[in-house]
């Protein structure tokens, strides 16, 4: 059995953090989700600018990503 090396410590601690903080993010993100609602949001003509448009759905990628990511790695390590 490997013994865990400082080093190794601190990145599983990070890329823990980071997960934690891209799915909390995603979650936060996921009160816009009332603006799919309405279609005249969307699109080049539509009420929302360009970056609200881009924020709203790269939020709801990251989260479901966040949320199917821990499936693949258990998968993964299967």
């Amino acid at each position: 059995m490997a013994t865990e090396t400082p080093v190794r410590v601190i990145f599983i601690v990070f890329f823990l953090e980071t997960y934690i903080d891209l799915f909390l993010g995603g979650l936060i993100n996921s009160e816009n989700d009332y603006l799919f609602e309405v279609a005249a949001n969307w699109g080049p003509n539509g009420y929302l600018s360009f970056s609200d448009q881009f924020t709203v759905i790269l939020g709801n990628v990251i989260y479901f990503g966040c949320i199917l990511f821990p499936f693949f790695v258990v998968w993964l390590l299967e």
